[in-house]
């Protein structure tokens, strides 16, 4: 008898932890903005010097407005590797942080849309903020009152974050 009384206050505890770990989950992913990756891609077929400059102006205007950017550059043949190695140069020349630049050669395989010679990648993530309901809002006091989306929005706002929010 002692045994099933055991089992059962230790059911019941798991069962209650497991409820308590879902509600602050939950609290959690509403207060929380969602991550949305964001990929742009640049290509270059040529190697002349005009080709390149127009490139890492692109590059450079949308890198300038994202911090968190990450930069990917491939090349399909080998002898646009020293094009590569030139343009991350450039990139690293201009203020763009070594880490966040990766480099590496695009390697076989059957593609049925034309390859470029030189392809660069830009991922960014942001964190796109809640979309706030505002006639749903409930202010009276709970124990564990979640204050609302516009607070929350303005709280998120307020903090110093590396992540860009998208509105």
């Amino acid at each position: 008898m002692k045994l099933l009384a055991t089992l059962a206050l230790s059911l019941f505890t798991v069962v209650s932890v497991a409820q308590v770990q879902a509600k602050d989950q939950t609290y959690n992913s509403r207060f929380y903005a969602s991550p949305e990756v964001e990929t742009e891609s640049f290509a270059l077929n040529g190697k002349s010097e005009v080709d390149k400059e127009i490139l890492l102006g692109k590059l450079l205007h949308r890198i300038s407005s994202d911090s968190n950017s990450t930069v990917s550059i491939n090349w399909s043949k080998s002898d646009f590797k020293p094009v590569a190695e030139q343009i991350r140069k450039s990139l690293i020349n201009n203020g763009i942080a070594p880490y966040t630049i990766k480099i590496h050669q695009s390697l076989g395989g059957f593609d049925t849309q034309v390859q470029a010679n030189l392809t660069v990648r830009i991922e960014s993530v942001r964190l796109r903020a809640q979309h706030c309901n505002y006639n749903r809002q409930n202010y009276y006091y709970r124990k564990n009152d979640d204050l609302g989306c516009a607070l929350n929005n303005t709280l998120r706002r307020s903090l110093v974050n590396p992540m860009d929010f998208m509105f």
